[in-house]
């Protein structure tokens, strides 16, 4: 099972997903795409790029789900994609990564971003060119024939994501930056105090 989360926007790649999908199915096996999400303005054209590429029996559209069963649907995942396409000035740290690595989740996302900061090739993840459906492809197959590979990327994503992106992590470097600041601009009178906050 390959699977999405996160509600559909035309910067999320789902078309190209879609296409590189079809070409995994003809590769044989019982393969199956789940996108969990609202896809909003782009369902109707989704579910017709499924038709004609004959996946309807093979892909799965959620709608929206609660937040709540979001660690359900990801635990329905053998892998989890990320499948942006080529952006100029990608500025985006997506949740949903986050949320694949904490969920353990073997992970293909585009090299794109703030993604290369988070995710790297071969340990956490594995990256692809964003745009390009042959390596997705490729990625996918790959995960698909290694169990072993799976569980190596699936352990170090989670470690990754307890040790460096836990809500604590971040309150840690928070409070480290906090008191930085501070130690440069000390706050000396309740009227200084006040102004420089």
């Amino acid at each position: 099972m390959v699977g999405f989360v996160g509600s559909a926007r035309p910067w999320h790649g789902l078309e190209h997903l879609l296409d590189a999908f079809s070409l995994l199915a003809r590769s044989g096996g019982e393969s199956r795409l789940r996108i969990v999400g609202d896809t909003g303005a782009l369902d109707l054209k989704l579910r017709q790029q499924c038709a004609g590429l004959g996946l309807d029996d093979r892909v799965e559209f959620t709608g929206a789900v609660p937040f709540d069963a979001i660690p359900q649907e990801l635990a329905s995942f053998d892998v989890a994609v990320a499948p942006y396409p080529p952006l100029e000035d990608f500025y985006y740290s997506p949740l949903k990564i986050f949320e694949y690595m904490a969920a353990g989740l073997p992970i293909v996302a585009s090299a794109i971003g703030q993604i290369c900061e988070v995710l790297e090739h071969d340990r956490t993840a594995l990256l692809v060119p964003p745009g390009d459906r042959e390596a997705l492809v490729e990625a996918l197959v790959r995960l698909k024939q290694d169990a072993a590979l799976r569980q190596r990327l699936g352990e170090a994503a989670r470690e990754e994501a307890v040790t460096r992106h836990s809500w604590q992590a971040r309150l840690a470097t928070l409070k480290t930056i906090v008191a930085e600041l501070l130690e440069r601009t000390p706050l000396h009178t309740g009227a200084t105090r006040a102004a420089q906050v």
